[in-house]
């Protein structure tokens, strides 16, 4: 009895032993396989958050940032320290290159922080993290009426701006005051992008992409620089890109509302604007405000729809807002909005895959060859008559203006098609352009039928 009773203990010993071994083994081979994991993702890096040397054929091309796109904006700013912080949305992001040559000495390093998807909220908010760096002096931040459309039927106007987890991903709170989640959520991120399926998944893409030709990505300082669309139009044709995006704007402003703004702050791009303006005089900020040089088409399609209105009103909106706010006029903001050289630039006709547009990508998203003609109107050319200076005192006079040009471009447009009718060329800018745009100086060149 004695000896059995030995026995099955020594067996039950034996037994925990094992078991303890395989355990440890068990915990061993997941230690190992998590760090192993961690290393790969954190060397390919996909969302941008470790700041992995970018080697080309590895993981130089970030298609997959855009999946953790504000982790990825941030985590890149705070590595970059910006003197120069561009905001916005996707017509900024790939419409400025915060590397190009067109930038000031004095205004570099610039980060563009615009992100494709959001509205003024996010922007707000990166606005926010950005006011942590004392390198930070100047911001550029871009307007679209459609960020604004949406009207909250409840709330109040003064509620501050609540972007949900994103806004703990931001350094400071929105009173400038460090954040007490900002750690955590940075080491949620960390995880996330490391130790998660997903950030395998998006490491094997990002390894499969380096090899194409135009992949998707975001660079060190933010852009994007739209390399699928070269692709697209090479094989397509940019009148087919046109047509696509045309038809999906149609589709979006037929059921948007069509607001006055008579009580603005009931939009939340409004609320936004305003925590911006703040911020920026906090923290003695240079801020300009920018509205987007939509293409003809766009501009067109709103006076279609019965957007015209709410455009200029919003405008007129955008201007008694920042002058509230701003009452020794410090903020300046430049319309690039109406029809101009840039803005007419010729559309190929369908089928056309040879023709190229320099302006251009569909009828909402600028180049940014365009992109430098407007840093050097900004900061450059004061003089130059693209994009014009609103406040008060000229809103009133600009929108005459554009509504002037609108009816010359229509009139120009109408006239083209007959003529193409009736067995005649079309002019050689076609498609109804009725500016130039000298080739060498980018400086606008009137066509001398019309006289400006």
């Amino acid at each position: 009895m004695k000896q059995a009773l030995l026995q099955r203990s020594s067996h039950r010993s034996s037994t925990a032993r094992w078991a303890i071994r395989y355990l440890a083994a068990l915990a061993g081979t997941i230690v190992a396989l998590a760090a192993c994991t961690a290393t790969v993702t954190i060397l390919i890096d996909p969302y941008n958050l470790f700041g992995t040397p970018r080697i080309a054929g590895f993981n130089r091309f970030k298609p997959q940032a855009y999946n953790r796109g504000v982790a990825a904006k941030t985590a890149l700013l705070e590595r970059t320290h910006p003197r120069t912080l561009l905001l916005g949305n996707s017509r900024l992001e790939i419409g400025f290159n915060p590397q190009s040559a067109e930038w000031p000495a004095s205004m570099q390093p610039v980060f563009d922080g615009a992100l494709g998807g959001h509205g003024l909220d996010i922007a707000a908010k990166l606005l926010e993290d950005a006011a942590a760096e004392p390198t930070l002096h100047y911001v550029l931040v871009g307007a679209d009426i459609v960020d604004f459309l949406s009207l909250d039927s409840h709330g109040s106007p003064d509620e501050p701006v609540n972007a949900g987890p994103d806004q703990d991903r931001m350094r400071l709170l929105p009173n400038l005051s460090p954040n007490p989640n900002y750690l955590r959520a940075r080491i949620e991120d960390w995880l996330g992008a490391t130790l998660t399926l997903g950030a395998v998944t998006d490491s094997i893409t990002t390894l499969q992409q380096q090899w194409n030709a135009f992949p998707a990505t975001m660079t060190p300082r933010g852009f994007n620089p739209l390399l699928p669309y070269e692709s697209y139009v090479m094989q397509h044709g940019f009148r087919d890109l046109f047509d696509q995006k045309q038809t999906q704007y149609a589709a979006w402003f037929a059921s948007c509302p069509h607001p006055s703004f008579a009580d603005p702050y009931r939009s939340r791009g409004f609320r936004a604007l305003r925590e911006i303006v703040e911020v920026a005089h906090e923290r003695k900020l240079d801020l300009t405000l920018i509205i987007y040089p939509y293409h003809a088409w766009l501009v067109d399609l709103m006076r279609r729809d019965g957007l015209w209105d709410s455009f200029e009103d919003w405008k007129r909106a955008l201007v008694r807002v920042v002058a509230a706010l701003d009452p020794d006029r410090q903020v300046r903001i430049v319309d690039f909005s109406g029809y101009n050289a840039y803005t007419t630039e010729a559309v190929p006709s369908p089928g056309d895959t040879r023709s190229d547009m320099k302006w251009y990508w569909e009828p909402g998203h600028f180049r940014s060859s365009l992109g430098d003609a407007m840093i050097r109107r900004l900061f450059d050319d004061q003089n130059s008559s693209f994009g014009r200076v609103i406040n008060s005192s000229t809103i009133d006079q600009v929108n005459r203006s554009i509504r002037q040009e609108a009816a010359l471009y229509s009139e120009r447009t109408a006239m083209d098609v007959r003529h193409d009718r009736s067995g005649g060329s079309l002019d050689s800018a076609g498609d109804g352009a009725i500016f130039r745009v000298d080739a060498n100086r980018h400086q606008e060149i009137a066509c001398s039928h019309y006289g400006f």
